[in-house]
């Protein structure tokens, strides 16, 4: 079984890929990049395929849409304050790791989520696939990914980020024991995009084995229609099936 992470930019050029090899033995990865939306969609499709998770929002805050709707038709644009900027996912991801999301109705991760809200009427099931990742596809942020896993990440996004990175890499390897980069290595430092679509990758499968902290009550309302970035709930090792929840 394979699962399938992208880090979604804007560009094809600056989009990676990772497809991890669920098996007995090393856990083999495999770096795919540039990616165009034909190529995640052809992935995202292959029966060898279990969960393709994203590193993009699905939606904007419900405030924002109606402020801006109701602008469009003439009206006043209301003052919501962080309403208007932060869905209900980025502030449980915030509450419980510490880590704000971007804003995707006031930052240029907008532009990736533009990107990810056209992917998502290709990926679902003969509809648009759901943004509360019901439909397997589901979105995630792995700087909260690694911060759940007790991994720090550093300052990893810098151009001069590359010792950070492999310093990075190497706690991922440590953390989850089996995981083989093999000549990837190299591919998967020297950027973060491809580091962030390996941990993707990763969370598409504690995703699969519901080692996840999923929306509840009023969340799953919102999620529905904002979108839900799904954490891990326990050690990275689990991902192995090793040992009980913690």
């Amino acid at each position: 079984m394979l699962t399938f992470g992208v880090d979604l930019a804007s560009k094809d050029q600056l989009t990676a890929g990772c497809l991890v090899e669920w098996q007995d033995g090393p856990l083999v990865v495999e770096v795919l990049r540039p990616l165009s939306d034909d190529a995640i969609v052809r992935w995202a499709h292959d029966p060898a395929v279990g969960t393709t998770a994203i590193d993009a929002p699905f939606g904007w805050p419900s405030a924002f849409v109606d402020a801006v709707a109701e602008y469009g038709r003439g009206g006043p644009f209301p003052d919501k304050g962080d309403d208007l900027w932060l869905r209900g996912t980025d502030r449980a991801v915030w509450a419980a790791v510490g880590r704000r999301p971007l804003s995707v109705s006031s930052d240029r991760i907008a532009y990736p989520a533009a990107r990810a809200a056209r992917l998502l009427s290709r990926l679902g099931p003969g509809r648009p696939a759901r943004r509360d990742g019901s439909d397997q596809v589901i979105e995630v942020y792995p700087a909260g990914a690694l911060a759940s896993w007790g991994i720090d990440a550093g300052r990893y996004k810098q151009s001069d980020g590359l010792e950070v990175r492999r310093s990075l890499l190497s706690a991922l390897v440590e953390a989850l024991p089996g995981l083989d980069v093999g000549e990837h290595g190299a591919v998967l430092v020297a950027t973060d995009h491809a580091i962030d679509a390996l941990v993707s990758a990763l969370m598409a499968r504690a995703h699969m084995l519901g080692q996840v902290r999923g929306p509840t009550g009023a969340q799953a309302t919102e999620a529905a229609i904002e979108g839900w970035i799904w954490l891990p709930d326990r050690p990275a090792r689990h991902l192995l099936g090793a040992g009980p929840p913690s």
